[in-house]
């Protein structure tokens, strides 16, 4: 099977949004942020012990504060990435964006061809994962390193099916 795409920094994004999302060490960090919400309903109630009066309308707004802050944290944490992912790939490959591919599956590996210089070739052995997502395909051959297809240039569902086929049994999917 033989699939011609582009690789866009949309795609380099997806990636790495996808392995942030993957990621136990984001999950835990969110999951941190998330009780340091907790600041958010401890904060009036300090300084209601301080001054001796009850602020019933200080606490009402910070706990307003605190469960925003526990609803929408990960999605401002996200957002962040994204900006920040981006700027990164401006300034590293910007001029070399959209990449034209070949990608070619055999029953013994995977020939990735970047342009008319550039190959890669690896065996089904050199693939440590599968990912997937609603518009990629992931071929992971290192822990952040892996081969972007995306499903655009699959194109129909068979051609899914078929793709999956192809890809050997012992090769791990997430």
């Amino acid at each position: 099977m033989e699939l011609h795409y582009q690789v866009t920094k949309e795609d380099f994004i997806a990636f790495n949004l996808q392995a942030y999302q993957n990621s136990q060490t984001v999950r835990r960090s969110i999951l941190i942020q998330r009780f340091l919400a907790l600041i958010f309903l401890l904060v009036p109630l300090a300084i209601s012990l301080i001054t001796g009066e009850f602020l019933l309308d200080m606490i009402i707004i910070f706990c307003i504060l605190g469960v925003l802050w526990f609803l929408f944290a990960h999605k401002f944490f996200y957002r962040s990435v994204r900006r920040n992912l981006s700027k990164m790939i401006d300034e590293r490959m910007g001029k070399k964006l959209p990449i034209d591919e070949t990608l070619i599956l055999t029953q013994k590996g995977i020939i990735k061809r970047m342009g008319p210089e550039e190959e890669y070739k690896t065996t089904w052995n050199g693939i440590e994962k599968i990912a997937e997502t609603e518009t990629h395909l992931f071929l992971y051959v290192k822990a952040m390193a892996a081969i972007i297809v995306p499903k655009s240039a699959i194109g129909s569902q068979e051609a899914t099916i078929k793709l999956k086929q192809i890809i050997p049994e012992f090769v791990p999917k997430e």
